[in-house]
């Protein structure tokens, strides 16, 4: 379902967003709802005297298209730049650097990511607030991860990966979400009890440690920083890995 904000246009920045809603498993899209929401967008840009410029990747133009289907729509529309490969994304404007970067995204640091847009959702923050995240890993961790889902699922199209964004990334939501009290914390590091004590052997002596012995476990920790990142840099010397990037 395509949606626009009567706030953002008020201000002047019109964010478009498609949000695809998953019917028996099958992610599906009614083509009907999605040209009456563009042609409501497109209209309201009319009537405010605002003009619209698109810039599209795995869309491939369909945006542009939408909006253009509705009469009076050269007074707004200025014009589309269908930016599919990298290098013409570089010429519309994207630096390269972003590009590059976007292979640091593993499955674990784009679920990190997607917990800080909950969570920015969640507390309502703004353009004022920031939030930090940890990039835990990067694409190159998951290859084998990859090749299994493309085994079971076939090859990745950029259909599928309209579908991903727009659903997963742009129609976030703030469901399954808590806050954290002392007893939901303490419930979480208990959920530690498998790996800790069940995986690695440890007693759960040494798990409650972790929650009451502030100053033997987490405090000995930060006192050996300093030792921890020579470890970190002789490790990245060993390997080459800062030399590669």
């Amino acid at each position: 379902i395509v949606t626009f904000s009567r706030e953002n246009v008020t201000r002047g920045t019109v964010p478009v967003v498609t949000q695809v809603e998953a019917n028996m498993g099958m992610n599906t899209v009614d083509e009907e709802v999605v040209r009456a929401n563009y042609r409501r967008l497109t209209l309201s840009l009319i009537e405010k005297g605002m003009s619209i410029t698109t810039m599209e990747s795995i869309t491939a133009g369909q945006i542009a298209s939408l909006i253009t289907d509705t009469e009076g729509s050269s007074a707004v529309f200025r014009g589309a730049y269908i930016t599919y490969c990298n290098e013409a994304k570089i010429r519309a404007g994207v630096p390269e650097e972003t590009l590059d970067k976007l292979q640091l995204f593993g499955i674990s640091g784009i679920a990190n990511m997607l917990c800080a847009i909950k969570m920015a959702k969640y507390y309502e923050l703004t353009e004022h607030d920031v939030v930090a995240s940890v990039m835990t890993d990067s694409a190159v961790m998951y290859s084998s991860r990859v090749r299994e889902l493309q085994e079971e699922d076939g090859a990745y199209t950029r259909e599928m990966a309209a579908v991903d964004f727009h659903t997963h990334i742009l129609g976030e939501k703030t469901d399954n979400m808590m806050e954290l009290t002392y007893p939901v914390r303490k419930r979480v590091h208990n959920l530690k009890y498998y790996t800790w004590v069940e995986q690695q052997g440890k007693t759960s002596e040494e798990l409650n440690a972790l929650w009451y012995d502030q100053e033997n476990t987490w405090d000995s920790v930060k006192a050996d920083a300093d030792r921890i990142d020579e470890m970190i840099r002789e490790f990245n010397e060993d390997t080459g890995l800062l030399k590669n990037l």
